[in-house]
């Protein structure tokens, strides 16, 4: 069942150019705190990668610490994956996650040094799929 429910979430992930998604973060006082981002690179739902401002407060919090989560739904489906997120220095990554339309908010490229790439990597999940009523959790490895 795990494996048809992942498979399923992976096809939705390809078939979405840019899927918005809420990233938790801890914040300075350890309560949870979301934003929203919207994911550009994906490799299934083990890797996923996401743009922001390097001194944004989401920056500074996943530098604190890096065990976050994304949240991604609709009234179709629920989707949580909890893991960990990383900083990504590969110019090569940052070209292929960069979009044009973000110079809007200052960005001069993807070599922008404020521009920079996180990538969340999963270790568990929880999939909740309402058409057929599917429930499951588990561990990715």
């Amino acid at each position: 069942m795990n494996e048809q429910a992942i498979a399923r979430v992976n096809k939705m992930l390809d078939a979405a150019s840019m899927p918005n998604m809420v990233f938790s973060v801890l914040d300075e006082k350890g309560y949870p705190s979301g934003s929203l981002v919207g994911v550009t690179l994906k490799n299934g739902m083990k890797e996923l990668y996401f743009g922001s401002n390097f001194e944004s407060n989401k920056a500074k919090r996943v530098r604190a610490n890096g065990k976050t989560s994304l949240c991604w739904g609709s009234d179709m489906f629920s989707i949580t994956l909890v893991g960990t997120t990383t900083f990504v220095d590969d110019l090569e990554i940052k070209k292929k996650n960069w979009r044009d339309e973000w110079a809007a908010m200052g960005w001069t490229g993807y070599d922008d040094p404020d521009y920079t790439i996180f990538k969340f990597t999963t270790e568990r999940y929880s999939i909740c799929l309402m058409d057929d009523e599917t429930q499951v959790y588990g561990e990715l490895s």
